[in-house]
């Protein structure tokens, strides 16, 4: 009986310390190398989140411009970010796609700009 509540003990002290990073998906569904990189790494985590809010700030900004933003959107998914197959790699994505957001030809108030302000990791 001792034995079978040291083990649950030590598992359950496992899943606690297992950090969990917020994004802006589902990580419990997260699938393939990107989605489990944005799940585990605190910078790209943050990114993701920035990305998130910057995007729905531009969408709000110009929604003349919704579909143009959400087809641009959909295009880096495909053709840069889900392509990628380093942290490094995504996280100067990442940095890349919020820039372009954020100096859109739309009008981004300027808190969502700032939230494109992470710090790298050490």
């Amino acid at each position: 009986m001792v034995k079978q509540f040291t083990s649950g003990l030590i598992i359950s002290t496992f899943f606690l310390a297992v950090p969990g990073y917020a994004a802006s998906f589902d990580c419990d569904n997260a699938k393939g190398y990107v989605e489990t990189s944005i799940c585990t790494n605190p910078v790209l985590s943050k990114l993701d989140d920035t990305l998130s809010s910057v995007y729905a700030k531009a969408q709000a900004a110009a929604p003349d411009q919704e579909i143009n933003i959400r087809n641009e959107q959909r295009k880096w998914l495909k053709n840069s970010r889900n392509t990628l197959t380093s942290e490094d790699a995504l996280i100067l994505s990442y940095e890349s796609r919020i820039a372009q957001l954020s100096k859109a030809n739309v009008s981004i108030p300027a808190s969502a700009a700032s939230e494109a302000s992470v710090p790298t990791p050490d």
